[in-house]
């Protein structure tokens, strides 16, 4: 039978395939790969870049302003006008608990991504230079998960307070992890059960354990976190013994707020704490910081809730209001100062070296008004949840 042109042609490339190729054959064929590789590289970066550029034009960003604070909320992937409500309520509630304390919203402009997810819950968040907060949202994050998580309103704290070195690191930390429920409760997100039961569970996991270095040393999680929130509840509540409610913490934090110690500015501890002992006019933060920063120092918790008049009995909280401390506990969740009468005494804090369990003697509370911030969110409760009343 006689062969076609096609079997010939096919036998020919067989022939020529199977035999071997000479040096400058495999020089050729080696650069003829590699500049064909390279373009399909470019191409397929060219393609991706272009891609995520187009994809970016398509999802619009959330603008919120606080006050003359421009906040610009950006996707990660295209979301329903549901879910970008329901994020936008979430940040409005967590700015609305940060102005509570600063009186304002602590920097000009901030960006949040958030990165969307699969899931019904809020991961992790991190804040970066004081300018941009990074958060994982699940894409079936409900109403009532948003209302309960504490990430976003932790991440602001940042933006209002100067970043520390490595060793320091429990002192942002802690601060964010300690203000952030009194700010959501003074904002009528959380009762003060809530608050006060968080930090009955919390506190523990930031006492010292054996070998421990002091909070400068010891960079656990739980010294981190609730440790360092123990440095701040600590410090708070005898800024306000001392003054006789007349100060509290948040004067502190205002006056290394309008110093320019925020989140995009760095501070060593030292410069942290006499900036807020010159606000207090009392050196406070200093030696707590020279008691606690290098030495396993380990608070009577007991003592301390007892002064304050909170316990917990089968998870439920209760407030003794006849305590010592109670109305420092009451304006730590309201916001308010305490004024105490003339003729008050004030208890020795538990923690410290003279205090004595035998002392009885207590002091009769009574607020003062509170200046209030134009700006400042007051919310109402209803069976919808709370409702925002401010401008934004």
């Amino acid at each position: 039978m006689p062969t076609t042109d096609s079997e010939s042609l096919a036998k020919r490339s067989r022939e020529v395939c199977a035999r071997p190729l000479n040096r400058i054959e495999r020089v050729q064929d080696l650069l003829q790969n590699r500049v064909f590789m390279s373009i399909r590289l470019w191409c397929a970066l060219a393609l991706l870049l272009l891609a995520q550029a187009v994809s970016a034009e398509d999802i619009p960003d959330s603008v919120l302003k606080a006050g003359d604070a421009s906040i610009t909320i950006q996707y990660s992937t295209k979301v329903s006008d549901e879910f970008r409500k329901l994020v936008e309520g979430w940040v409005r509630d967590a700015a609305d608990a940060v102005i509570t304390v600063y009186r304002k919203y602590p920097v000009e402009r901030v960006t949040i991504e958030v990165r969307v997810g699969t899931g019904g819950r809020v991961g992790g968040g991190m804040t970066f230079d004081g300018r941009l907060i990074k958060v994982r949202v699940g894409s079936e994050t409900t109403r009532e998960a948003f209302r309960s998580d504490w990430v976003m309103t932790h991440e602001m704290f940042h933006l209002g307070f100067p970043d520390t070195d490595r060793t320091a690191n429990w002192i942002g930390e802690g601060l964010s992890t300690y203000m952030e429920p009194l700010a959501r409760a003074r904002a009528g997100q959380l009762s003060a059960e809530e608050v006060w039961g968080s930090m009955i569970d919390g506190f523990p996991k930031g006492l010292p354990a054996a070998g421990d270095q002091g909070l400068d040393n010891t960079p656990t999680w739980g010294r981190t976190y609730w440790g360092g929130a123990l440095f701040w509840l600590l410090a708070d509540v005898e800024i306000r013994r001392q003054t006789n409610g007349r100060k509290s913490l948040d004067d502190a934090l205002r006056a290394i707020e309008a110093e320019g110690g925020i989140g995009s500015s760095h501070w060593p501890e030292t410069k942290i704490f006499r900036r807020a002992d010159a606000a207090i006019g009392k050196p406070i933060l200093e030696k707590l910081d020279e008691r606690l920063g290098a030495h396993p120092e380990k608070t009577d918790l007991a003592a301390l809730w007892q002064q304050l008049g909170v316990s917990q009995k089968e998870r439920a909280v209760l407030f003794n209001d006849s305590a010592p401390w109670a109305g420092i506990r009451r304006a730590l969740t309201h916001g308010q100062r305490v004024i105490l009468q003339h003729g008050d005494t004030i208890v020795p804090p538990p923690w410290h070296s003279s205090f004595s369990r035998s002392s009885s003697v207590s002091f009769r509370p009574t607020f003062a008004s509170v200046e209030r911030s134009t700006r400042a969110a007051v919310r109402s409760r209803s069976k919808s949840g709370p409702r925002l009343r401010t401008r934004w």
